[in-house]
C-alpha cells in the first residue's frame, strides 16, 4: 500500500508512517521516511487499514488524519476444471490467502455468458454445485483439505466450457484465472417414433434376419455416433418394450436363446455418413468377437431385436477405472420370424430341388419309352438262327422279364397285325426289284439278307443305322 501527504513543511525532520489492519488492530505496521510518498510491503492480501502521517520536527510530533483503505485480494490457487459427467463440469482451487468476501464464476460457451455463480465467504466451506436457475450447495466432508469444488450443471453434453473465477474483497477484486473443461459425450439423441425396424425383401434365411438400419433415427448433437450393437430377444410378445439398461449385456452363451443377448459390438455403418442413408444388418452370421457370438437363429422362430448405438464405449484400461459406455437403445422390434425348414423354406434352393425333379422325370419316361421300341423289335424281328444280324448279337441285349415281355408283345400284335404276315410275306429285292416268294413252310428261316430287306422295306419298327440296338448292313 503506497501513502502520500503534503511535505510543504521545512522544519520536519522526519515523518513516521503508520498502518493498522482494521480486522487485527494488534498488528501495526511503522515506517519512518522522510518524504512523501511511502510504500508499506507484505501486507494481507484483502484486508482493510487505517492510516495516518507522524511529523518530526525537533521533539514535537504532529498526527495527521486517518484514512482507510484496503488492499487488492488474492487470486485463488491451482485453479482446475475437469469433464464430470454429460451435463456438468467441476472446478476445484485452494482458497486465496487473505481476506475475501465473495468469488465469482462465470461460465462461457464461446463469446456466449452462460452462468454467474457467487460464493460467500460468510458462510464455512461448501461444495457448491450451481446449475443453470436455482444454486444447490452440498456441506462438504470434514478434512483436512483447504480445496473447494464447485459442480457447474445442467450443461450441454460434449460441449467445451471456459470457466473464469475472481476473488472479490470489499469493492476490489482479483485478476481472473481461467480454466477449460469438455462435458462428456452424451448419449445419442432418439425419437422412438421413428424407428420401425423391418427384415430386407428376400433376406431372411432358416438361420439368420437381414434387417434395415435407418441413419436418420440416432443423432450425432451429444457426440458422435462411434459403435452399435444388435439385441436380440426370442419373443412372441408385441408390447411395447426397451431393453434392459444394462452393460454390457449377455453373450449368447450365458443365456441360451431364451433371454436377450447382444452381439458384438460393430464400428457405427459406413453408410451413414448420409443421415438420409439406410444399411443392412444381418443377425445370425455365426461370427463370434471376444466373449459375444452371433449365433445362428433357429428355424421358422421370431425375434425381436433393438438396436444399441454408443456415443463412448470404454477400452480395458477405462472399464478398470470404472467408466460406462454411454448409448441409447430403440424399442424393440414386432416379432421377426427366420423361415421353416423344407422345399418352400427358401427361394434360393426351389429352383435346383425342381429342376432335379423334372430331370429325373424326363430320363424314367426316356427311359420306359425306349424300353417299349426295344421290346417291339425282339417281338418281329428277333432270329432263331444264330447268325448275326447286326454288328451286335441280340443275345448281348440285356435280359427281359418275360411277364413284360408277354405284354409289350401281346400288346404289339393286337396293334400291328398288319405289319406281320404269319405264312408267305412277299419281300422286294432290294437291288433288282424282283418280286421274290417266301414259303414259310419250305424256308425254316429266312437268310440275314432277307431279314435286312424286310426291315427296311415294310417294318414300322425299324431303326435308323445309329440305334445301338440294330445296325443294318
Amino acid at each position: 500500500m503506497t501513502i502520500s501527504w503534503p511535505t510543504n513543511t521545512w522544519d520536519v525532520d522526519y515523518f513516521t508512517v503508520i498502518l493498522n489492519e482494521t480486522t487485527n488492530t494488534s498488528v501495526t505496521h511503522t515506517l519512518n521516511v522522510s518524504s512523501s510518498p511511502a510504500t508499506l510491503t507484505y501486507l494481507v492480501p484483502g484486508s482493510n487499514y487505517s492510516a495516518s502521517v507522524v511529523s518530526h520536527s525537533g521533539r514535537n510530533a504532529t498526527p495527521s488524519d486517518i484514512i482507510s483503505d484496503r488492499t487488492y485480494p488474492a487470486t485463488v490457487r491451482d485453479f482446475y476444471c475437469f469433464k464430470y459427467s454429460t451435463e456438468n463440469i467441476s472446478c476445484s482451487w485452494s482458497l486465496p490467502i487473505g481476506v475475501w468476501s465473495l468469488m465469482y464464476l462465470e461460465v462461457i460457451n464461446g463469446n456466449t455468458l452462460m452462468q454467474t455463480v457467487s460464493i460467500s465467504n460468510e458462510e464455512p466451506f461448501f461444495i457448491t454445485i450451481y446449475p443453470a436457475g436455482d444454486p444447490i450447495v452440498e456441506q462438504q466432508g470434514l478434512g483436512t483439505t483447504n480445496r473447494t469444488f464447485a459442480m457447474l450443471g445442467r450443461l450441454n453434453s460434449n460441449t467445451e466450457y471456459q470457466v473464469n473465477i475472481t476473488t472479490h474483497s470489499g469493492d476490489l477484486y482479483s485478476e481472473t484465472v481461467q480454466g477449460n473443461a469438455n462435458t462428456y459425450v452424451g448419449a445419442p439423441p432418439l425419437d422412438p417414433n421413428t424407428v420401425v425396424i423391418t427384415t430386407v425383401q428376400n433376406q431372411v434365411t432358416l438361420s439368420s434376419l437381414t434387417v434395415s438400419f435407418s441413419c436418420s433415427w440416432f443423432q450425432n448433437t451429444n457426440g458422435d455416433l462411434k459403435y452399435y450393437t444388435v439385441i436380440v430377444k426370442q419373443s412372441e410378445g408385441t408390447q411395447v418394450e426397451s431393453p434392459e439398461k444394462r452393460w454390457p449385456m449377455s453373450t449368447y452363451y450365458d443365456n441360451g436363446s431364451t433371454d436377450a443377448y447382444q452381439v458384438e459390438d460393430r464400428v457405427y455403418p459406413s453408410e451413414c455418413s448420409n443421415s438420409n442413408s439406410t444399411a443392412n444388418v444381418q443377425i445370425g452370421t455365426g461370427r463370434s468377437n471376444g466373449n459375444f457370438y452371433d449365433a445362428p437363429l433357429k428355424q421358422n422362430t421370431s425375434y425381436r431385436l433393438s438396436f444399441r448405438v454408443y456415443t463412448y464405449l470404454p477400452n480395458a484400461r477405462s472399464i478398470r477405472a470404472g467408466g460406462v459406455a454411454i448409448y441409447t437403445d430403440t424399442l424393440y422390434s414386432p416379432p421377426l420370424r427366420t423361415l421353416a425348414g423344407g422345399i418352400e423354406s427358401s427361394v434360393s434352393i426351389v429352383g435346383p430341388v425342381v429342376g432335379g425333379l423334372l430331370g429325373a422325370l424326363v430320363i424314367i419316361v426316356g427311359g420306359v419309352l425306349l424300353y417299349i421300341r426295344r421290346e417291339q423289335l425282339n417281338c418281329f424281328k428277333r432270329p432263331d438262327s444264330t447268325h448275326q444280324t447286326s454288328t451286335r448279337k441280340w443275345d448281348d441285349l440285356p435280359a427281359i422279364p418275360s411277364d413284360m415281355k408277354k405284354d409289350v408283345c401281346d400288346a404289339s400284335h393286337e396293334a400291328g397285325n398288319e405289319y406281320v404276315i404269319p405264312d408267305d410275306s412277299v419281300y422286294e429285292d432290294l437291288d433288282n426289284r424282283t418280286p421274290q416268294v417266301d414259303h414259310h413252310s419250305d424256308t425254316p428261316s429266312k437268310t440275314e439278307e432277307d431279314d435286312a430287306k424286310t426291315v427296311g422295306s415294310s417294318d414300322p419298327t425299324y431303326l435308323a443305322p445309329d440305334n445301338p440296338y440294330l445296325i443294318v448292313k
